[in-house]
């Protein structure tokens, strides 16, 4: 009778640590779920600036304020996206300007 009351009792154990462990797993779903949607909120104002300047308008920016030739065509052999980007006739007009 000792030995199915010390069963019993490791039985109610068991069960009030899953519990305790369900209810703190809950409370962190609950936690990172929240933090969540404030990150995505703050990064919500981020993704509006960046649809507004693609990548390649950036760069084209940054590649219009070069004032040396040399410069400008040391970024021409640093990549391909770069070459194109001043191989554009429209770029090479306003940089001429």
């Amino acid at each position: 009778m000792a030995k199915s009351q010390a069963t019993l009792g490791k039985r109610d154990e068991k069960k009030r640590l899953e519990k305790e462990v369900a209810t703190a797993i809950d409370l962190n779903l609950t936690k990172e779920v929240i933090e969540g949607q404030s990150f995505q909120q703050q990064n919500r104002s981020m993704e509006i600036s960046t649809t507004l300047w693609d990548e390649d308008e950036v760069v084209r920016e940054i590649l219009l304020r070069l004032d040396d030739e040399a410069a400008l065509l040391r970024c021409v052999v640093t990549c391909k996206r770069w070459r194109r980007i001043v191989a554009d006739p429209h770029f090479l007009l306003r940089w001429h300007r």
